[in-house]
């Protein structure tokens, strides 16, 4: 069985901006430690191949 999951969000930020906090793995760090209490550690993979 397969399952696709699409996530729809409006961000007040321009399309480069979303693009950089997406695949750049230093603003991901800030980014997503915005919604942890504690800084962790984030590690996130990202394939930017068309269908990856």
């Amino acid at each position: 069985m397969t399952l696709d999951l699409r996530v729809t969000r409006q961000l007040p930020a321009t399309p480069e901006e979303v693009f950089d906090a997406y695949t750049d793995a230093e603003k991901q760090k800030i980014w997503f430690s915005i919604l942890d209490e504690e800084p962790g550690i984030v590690e996130i993979d990202v394939d930017l191949r068309v269908g990856g």
